[in-house]
């Protein structure tokens, strides 16, 4: 009997810690549960990592990864393995995170100089003044619209936006998370921050400087 009927009957145990990624997802995509659970053994922890980075809780990124790995599996027969699977998951992960997060904020209502606010949206928060009423009134309008400008991002620029605040990283460690080139990446956040300062023209005048020239600027 070959390795490979022994391994697709599981008629016993394999230690699949000597196997690549390749043969394991192929293993894994035949039924194999042994073959998975070597697959996210040798990935959780680097992507538990990088949850965290975005979800800064502990808790929430154990759940994120969880839901990751259930969510890979389900869909285990759609991965075309054009990139690697660690990439693959890394970018479910990713998507499991930001929904969470966005959740919650939904959930949530934060005064818009609170430090825990000011933490995940950075660029892209608005500074309230001492202007008076009024001017708040204006702020939380243009804020509003800001985000709003946000989700109307397409799946792609939405994500590296995202990424690029709620983790404060380089281009350079976004394309490595995203399994995108450099180019690719900033590329993308160059297009994202045009539309959004297209969207934003008519209420740039309320932005803080400093905000305008984070909007406008790619950290290499």
């Amino acid at each position: 009997m070959s390795l490979t009927t022994i391994i697709e009957t599981e008629c016993i145990v394999i230690n699949f810690t000597d196997v690549c990624d390749e043969r394991l997802v192929a293993y894994a995509k035949k039924g194999n549960h042994h073959a998975y659970a070597e697959l996210c053994n040798r990935h959780s922890k680097q992507i538990l990592g990088t949850i965290q980075r975005i979800t800064r809780n502990f808790e929430d990124s154990e759940d994120a990864l969880q839901e990751s790995l259930m969510k890979a599996y389900l869909y285990l027969s759609s991965f075309d393995e054009r990139s690697a699977f660690s990439t693959w998951l890394t970018r479910i992960a990713i998507n499991s995170a930001l929904m969470m997060l966005r959740k919650k904020r939904r959930h949530q209502t934060c005064s818009l100089d609170s430090a825990s606010d000011a933490e995940h949206t950075n660029f892209l928060e608005i500074v309230e003044d001492s202007e008076g009423p009024e001017q708040l009134c204006i702020s939380r309008d243009v804020e509003r619209r800001l985000k709003s400008a946000i989700r109307r991002l397409s799946p792609n620029l939405r994500e590296v936006v995202e990424l690029h605040q709620l983790i404060d990283t380089n281009v350079k460690e976004i394309a490595n998370t995203l399994g995108l080139t450099e180019a690719a990446t900033k590329s993308r956040l160059l297009r994202a921050r045009i539309s959004l300062r297209a969207s934003m023209a008519r209420h740039a005048r309320y932005l803080p400087p400093s905000e305008l020239t984070k909007l406008a600027s790619v950290r290499s």
